[in-house]
């Protein structure tokens, strides 16, 4: 589910939308587990608990639906990062059942607590202008080939519709990827050509070489 509402929020708000829905989610995985720590009631407990693991399990499908996005050379890694953030999460509350004199309630309620404060880290995460129009532009084109594959149901080839008119985020990426040609392309004009200065030299060697 966190997955799935991570990327409604993407589509409706970009990638700040995601980071958003993953900060909302993580502060309510914290205020939950500090609620529940306070429970006295079996059934409310229960209720309560049920709460919390749903948005433990929203907020893991939130969070892997940012990581694509932060380096996509490195996706492998960003995702080894977050899974060795969440083994070390697991350890270090494990030490807080340790201590005898620390009842449950009391070691659940700062477990909550520290799960509040750190979902305010989420916030960090930002994206340029570059990587919202480039997440954008992915997202239509994953929409368009949804749309433009065959219904088995009609028995018959669907073809995606299209005006020919093009968002503003694909018109602005397609802007910033024709200057980068653009400055490409004056840079290896201006840069001197080696193989033909190499040629050249050997030319003249040879001329020397002839005259002496």
């Amino acid at each position: 589910m966190g997955g799935y509402f991570g990327d409604m929020f993407g589509m409706k708000y970009g990638l700040k939308g995601r980071v958003h829905f993953l900060f909302v989610v993580l502060l309510g995985s914290g205020l939950a587990l500090m609620l529940f720590s306070r429970m006295t009631a079996l059934p409310v407990a229960i209720a309560v608990m049920i709460l919390f693991s749903l948005l433990v399990q929203m907020s893991e499908g939130a969070t892997y639906s940012v990581v694509p996005f932060v380096n996509k050379k490195s996706i492998g890694v960003v995702s080894g990062i977050v899974g060795a953030g969440g083994n070390a999460g697991a350890v270090g509350a494990g030490f807080l059942f340790r201590y005898e004199s620390l009842p449950y309630g009391d070691a659940l309620f700062i477990l909550g607590c520290i799960v509040a404060v750190c979902s305010i880290s989420s916030l960090a995460v930002r994206f340029t202008a570059k990587e919202e129009a480039a997440a954008e532009q992915e997202m239509v084109r994953s929409l368009r080939g949804a749309a433009g594959r065959p219904s088995h149901s009609s028995g018959a080839l669907h073809q995606p519709q299209s005006n020919g008119l093009k968002s503003a985020p694909e018109m602005e990426l397609e802007l910033m990827e024709l200057e980068e040609q653009l400055k490409e392309s004056k840079n290896s004009l201006l840069k001197p050509d080696s193989e033909q200065e190499r040629s050249l030299q050997e030319l003249n060697n040879d001329h020397f070489t002839f005259k002496s």
